[in-house]
């Protein structure tokens, strides 16, 4: 019977820690939470020009905190503006880059059938558009060195 009632104890404290880190998780989550939705207080009011004493007034928490999410705000921005740059900007500028190839093609094939059938009103719109293209494509690419 003994060994019953340590079986017993056992699982009951297995069942209260499991409970308790449960209960300690949701609060985790809770805290995150409201982090999170302070930090975008915060930065809505910085990007009003709001000094960080008045952010913190307005909030009621100390304006060390508002310092610290500030700096968490520009450390993740920072970041955020690296993954951009090095990983969506690339396949951004090739995907336009491919889009205005098959556009310049389509407006060369218009300026064969033009001559073709002696149209020089169709001729000359798909000729300019050919050079509004790659005018384009250099503005991409010319903007592109900028971020390098």
């Amino acid at each position: 019977m003994s060994e019953d009632y340590n079986n017993y104890r056992e699982e009951t404290n297995n069942s209260t820690e499991y409970e308790e880190e449960q209960q300690e998780e949701v609060r985790l989550k809770k805290t995150r939470y409201l982090i999170e939705i302070r930090r975008a207080k915060v930065l809505e009011l910085w990007s009003k020009g709001w000094s960080q004493y008045r952010i913190a007034q307005e909030l009621n928490v100390s304006q060390t905190l508002i310092f610290l999410d500030i700096q968490w705000i520009r450390e993740t921005s920072r970041a955020q503006l690296k993954t951009f740059i090095t990983e969506r900007l690339p396949t951004a500028i090739a995907k336009t880059c491919t889009s205005l190839d098959i556009i310049t093609q389509k407006a060369w094939e218009t300026v064969a059938n033009a001559e073709r059938d002696r149209d020089e009103k169709t001729k000359l719109q798909a000729l300019n558009l050919i050079k509004e293209t790659e005018a384009d494509k250099l503005e991409v690419v010319s903007n592109v060195n900028i971020v390098d």
